[in-house]
């Protein structure tokens, strides 16, 4: 890890108990910010940063799934209960069955 990496980290560490500390005081972002000399911008940028790291870290990678053609057999899978779209004049639909 370089250098600049390791300081973006411990910032990170420092604006996540900050993010921590302003929730549990009952204060509101703007009053917070106020009192412990911070910028909302500048609140609302490492909030920012921090919330990407945790979805990076937590989601896994989005894989493209091919949907088969309409014109493929179907293949005997247990029936799903689920009912049919109301709202709308068009639709369309796809079933994922895990195992």
């Amino acid at each position: 890890m370089s250098t600049n990496s390791k300081i973006h980290q411990i910032r990170l560490n420092e604006w996540a108990a900050r993010l921590a500390d302003q929730k549990s005081s009952g204060l509101s972002v703007p009053q917070w910010c106020e009192k412990n000399g911070v910028t909302t911008h500048k609140y609302f940028y490492w909030k920012r940063l921090l919330k990407s790291q945790v979805v990076a870290q937590v989601l896994p990678d989005i894989v493209p799934v091919q949907l088969p053609s309409v014109s493929e057999p179907q293949t005997q899978i247990p029936s799903a209960t689920y009912t049919s779209c109301t709202t709308c004049t068009t639709c369309a639909s796809a079933r994922v069955f895990i195992n």
